[in-house]
């Protein structure tokens, strides 16, 4: 099972271009082009790596519920950010603040989870890092390949 997952758009600039793929065996390559905007905030650039085996186990599962509940279309709000996860055969599309109850729910809110949690596997990305006091601010360079910006 191989799972897609996009996010793209939203109102604000930057606008939102995310995107994560799982493979069947669980290794992964995201990209963040906008960190969360909680403190302290998540680096963005490139990431991949291999998930925890509980971590896929369970992308498993809510990947066949999934698929066994066949596609979603929610329609996003007015100039919201679009999600779009695929699954196999099955394809849900839905706006990045929308919350759709049944089979769908576990997958996508895990999916989410995982564009924070994952940036702990960096491949080439940058992170601000704000001094205790907040007077300064540096941006580190994370992983072990150039991000050209």
């Amino acid at each position: 099972m191989i799972i897609s997952y996009q996010r793209s758009g939203g109102r604000r600039p930057p606008r939102d271009n995310e995107s994560l793929r799982i493979t069947s065996e669980g290794a992964f390559t995201m990209w963040r082009s906008v960190g969360a905007s909680t403190y302290p905030a998540t680096a963005i650039g490139s990431f991949a790596g291999t998930l925890a085996p509980d971590v896929h186990e369970a992308l498993a599962r809510e990947g066949a519920a999934a698929v066994t509940a066949g596609n979603l279309s929610l329609t996003p709000k007015p100039d919201g950010a679009l999600e779009t996860i695929t699954v196999d055969s099955a394809r849900a599309s839905l706006g990045a603040n929308d919350d759709p109850d049944g089979p769908w729910q576990p997958l996508i809110n895990h999916l989410r989870q995982l564009l924070g949690d994952l940036t702990a596997q960096p491949r080439a990305a940058i992170a601000a890092r704000v001094e205790p006091d907040g007077a300064s601010a540096r941006l580190e360079h994370l992983g072990t390949e150039p991000l050209r910006l």
